[in-house]
């Protein structure tokens, strides 16, 4: 419950700070991958690999994953499953699939499963689509949160007069 608490702590810690939202998006794309995949060590240490060469957010990452793993675990098995078995009957895909799986490392993925193949497959096909979706959610965010707290500011700073005086030599009148 307490790692759940500081979780979310650090994602209103992350919407508020002053990293870019590109990176933000990056990490719950890198999360989301991790979590719609079946765990395999292997493709953790793609993804883990990948996060430490892209800068992005480890507060996203750790978000889409604590999201995405139950609905992989509940609902995206069976779509991962469909996918991975439609890839695999498919020819072209299919022999490219099983030369790579004799591959030392990438056998390792094991590519000829169905739920393996198609979650990977179908978390790097949704990464796209969550990425701008974050990076326009966090970026609306940051807009109103900063609108709103400039107007906030402005409010209780109208009341010194010294503020006043010099709003009106710099920006002009006060708007009531």
């Amino acid at each position: 419950m307490l790692t759940i608490i500081k979780l979310i702590r650090a994602i209103v810690k992350v919407l508020n700070s002053e990293q870019a939202v590109h990176e933000i998006g990056l990490g719950f794309v890198l999360g989301m991958c991790l979590g719609v995949a079946p765990f395999k060590a292997v493709y953790a240490l793609f993804v883990l690999l990948a996060f430490l060469i892209i800068r992005c957010n480890l507060a996203a990452v750790f978000l889409a994953l604590l999201v995405f793993k139950p609905l992989a675990l509940l609902a995206l098995d069976r779509a991962s499953n469909a996918l991975g078995a439609w890839l695999l009957s498919t020819g072209g895909v299919s022999d490219a699939i099983g030369r790579l799986s004799h591959a030392p490392i990438l056998a390792w993925l094991e590519l000829n499963n169905t739920v393996s193949l198609g979650g990977i497959v179908l978390g790097w096909i949704l990464a796209v689509p969550a990425y701008v979706l974050i990076v326009v959610l966090v970026g609306r965010y940051r807009r109103r949160v900063t609108e709103e707290k400039r107007a906030a500011m402005r409010r209780h700073l109208k009341k010194y007069w010294l503020f006043r005086i010099a709003y009106f030599i710099f920006v002009g009148p006060l708007q009531a």
